[in-house]
C-alpha cells in the first residue's frame, strides 16, 4: 500500500515498499524516468520532505530485497523487515516440455530475458556469450532491439531473438538452456529466480535484488562489475557448475506458498506490536 495514503483512525497501515520514490531520492539512477531532468528538479527537496514526512502514519514497513532495505532506513530512517514477491515455483520448475512451438537451439546456450532497453544491459549477455563461445538467446522485446541485433550481428557466436515469448515458451527456454545471463541492476529480479526454479544456474551483479536471490558458486555466479569481460568469467563459472538441483531447492524459498506465510507473520507481528 502506497505509504502516501493516510489511513482512517485506528487503522493498522502497512507498506510493502518497492523501492522509495526513484525520481525523488535517486533521479540520476537511469530507472527512474526523470533521470535526465535531474539537475532541473525544482520540487525534489520538497517531495522528499512530504514523503519522509508520510511514514509517520505507517505502521510496518516490508522490503522487496535487501537493497530496498537498505534504501528505506537511509531515505526515512525507519526500520523494515524484508519479503520476497512470490515466484511460481509450481510452474517454473524442471521437467519435459511438450514438443510444441519452434524448437530451441540444440547443445549448450545461454539465455537472457528482460525488456529490451537501455539499463536493462542485454549487450553484456551477448558479449559474455561471445567470449565464452556459447550461442545465446535473447527473449523480451523493447525499443532496444535495433541496436541488439547490430551487436549480434558482429560477435561470432550465434544469437537468436526471442520476441515476445508466451511464459510456456519462457518456461522451455529456462529449462534448456545451459545458463541464463542477468546483468541489470534491479530492486529484485523475478527472472532470475524462475531460471534457478527451473534448475538453470545464473550469472548477476552482486548487488540489487540478485544479491538476495543467487548464491554464488552455488546457484550461479555473482559478478561485481557490468562489463563483459566480468559476466564472461563469471558465465564460465556457471557453465562449469553441477547446480540443477541446488537451484530448483534454493529457489522454493521464494514461493508463493513462502510468500504468504511472511506475509501473514508480518501483519501478526505489526498488529501484536501495535496492540
Amino acid at each position: 500500500m502506497r505509504q502516501g495514503l493516510p489511513p482512517r483512525s485506528g487503522a493498522v497501515h502497512l507498506c510493502y515498499c518497492y523501492t522509495p520514490m526513484r525520481y525523488v531520492w535517486d533521479p540520476h539512477d537511469r530507472r527512474s524516468t526523470l533521470h535526465a531532468l535531474a539537475g532541473d528538479l525544482g520540487p525534489q527537496a520538497a517531495l522528499r520532505r512530504w514523503d519522509r514526512r508520510s511514514t509517520r502514519w505507517v505502521d510496518g514497513f516490508a522490503a522487496i530485497s535487501t537493497a530496498v532495505q537498505e534504501r528505506i532506513e537511509r531515505y526515512y530512517g525507519v526500520p523494515s523487515r524484508v519479503i520476497h514477491p512470490p515466484v511460481d515455483t509450481a510452474f517454473y520448475s524442471p521437467g519435459a516440455d511438450a514438443d510444441r512451438g519452434p524448437p530451441v537451439p540444440g547443445g549448450p546456450f545461454a539465455l537472457a530475458c528482460s525488456r529490451f532497453i537501455p539499463y536493462k544491459r542485454l549487450d553484456l549477455a551477448i558479449l559474455a556469450a561471445d567470449r565464452v563461445g556459447i550461442p545465446v538467446v535473447v527473449a523480451g522485446q523493447g525499443p532496444a532491439e535495433p541496436a541488439l541485433r547490430a551487436l549480434a550481428g558482429r560477435v561470432k557466436v550465434p544469437v537468436t531473438f526471442e520476441l515476445a515469448p508466451s511464459d510456456e515458451r519462457l518456461r522451455r527456454l529456462y529449462r534448456a538452456a545451459a545458463a541464463f545471463v542477468f546483468p541489470a541492476l534491479e530492486d529484485f529480479g523475478i527472472v532470475a529466480v524462475e531460471a534457478q526454479a527451473c534448475g538453470t544456474p545464473v550469472v548477476a551483479l552482486a548487488e540489487g535484488g540478485t544479491a538476495d536471490t543467487v548464491v554464488d558458486g552455488l546457484t550461479g555466479a555473482l559478478v561485481a562489475h557490468q562489463d563483459a569481460d566480468g559476466f564472461a568469467a563469471g558465465l564460465q563459472r556457471a557453465l562449469d557448475l553441477d547446480a540443477s538441483a541446488a537451484c530448483v531447492a534454493h529457489a522454493g524459498a521464494f514461493s508463493v506458498a513462502r510468500f504468504g506465510e511472511r506475509v501473514r507473520g508480518w501483519v501478526d507481528d505489526v498488529g501484536r506490536d501495535g496492540a
